[in-house]
């Protein structure tokens, strides 16, 4: 009765460990879960990385593919093949387009940001109070829009945002601001940014960090700032949402 018991419970287990391989045309395989296929894409995710990002590769690289269910999918009549290497003169020449089939295309995403920002003693600060009674501590309500340009294999991103926020409206006031930043994202959602920024009381830099939480295909950004300018150093905490858009 052991015995079955052992055999049973290996069964049950087997399906958490069951991945996809895919097959290319060169010979190399890759432990994946196929999530889609198009006429000319198969989009996976990586199995050791399974809340990672969408990979694509091209289906005119693939050879088959071998489901965890045990069935087989071939996409060509070519069989794999180690690749050799190719000879100098038959390399395609530097101006020729190539194409990255490990690079995943640019993902757009956008969606409302919002927060809080602390003046410290300054001459912005003086200013709030001197000319509209207000206090160095305003609210931040805004949009954020972000553009990945890249995603390798490995989950590391190249974002760019552009975040306009509008601060001071619990106290009757109109301040807008803006943010420019470039910066990269890790596989963990970990985030890291610089760029310009430009507000009513002039232009300075702003140094972000953060981390992207996700849940299913909506993204919440938790982002911390600094921006160092002469009439005084502000600190912002900014939050939001948003959803990846092909």
């Amino acid at each position: 009765m052991k015995n079955y018991s052992f055999i049973i419970v290996f069964f049950l287990a087997f399906p958490s460990f069951a991945q996809d391989i895919i097959t290319k045309k060169n010979g190399e395989e890759i432990k994946a879960l196929v999530k889609e296929i198009t006429p000319n894409e198969i989009k996976y995710k990586r199995f050791d990385n399974p809340d990672g990002p969408l990979i694509y590769l091209a289906k005119s690289d693939i050879f088959l593919i071998t489901y965890q269910n045990g069935i087989t999918e071939k996409f060509g009549k070519e069989t794999p093949q180690v690749e050799k290497a190719i000879p100098e003169a038959d390399k395609p020449h530097p101006a020729q387009p190539q194409e990255y089939p490990h690079t995943i295309r640019p993902v757009n995403l956008s969606g409302p940001r919002l927060g809080f920002t602390y003046i410290s003693p300054g001459r912005t600060a003086n200013r709030l109070k001197d000319e509209f009674n207000a206090v160095p501590f305003l609210s931040l309500f805004g949009w954020q829009f972000e553009t990945q340009f890249f995603t390798l294999p490995s989950g590391t991103t190249g974002v760019v945002e552009f975040i306009p926020l509008i601060g001071g409206l619990e106290q009757g006031l109109f301040l807008p601001t803006a943010s420019l930043l470039i910066g990269m994202r890790g596989p963990s959602g970990i985030e890291l940014g610089m760029g310009p920024n430009l507000s009513l009381s002039g232009a300075a830099m702003v140094f972000a960090a953060g981390i992207n939480l996700r849940n299913s295909e909506i993204n919440f950004p938790v982002n911390f700032a600094v921006v160092a300018s002469p009439g005084g150093v502000r600190y912002s905490i900014v939050l939001g949402f948003n959803m990846r858009k092909n």
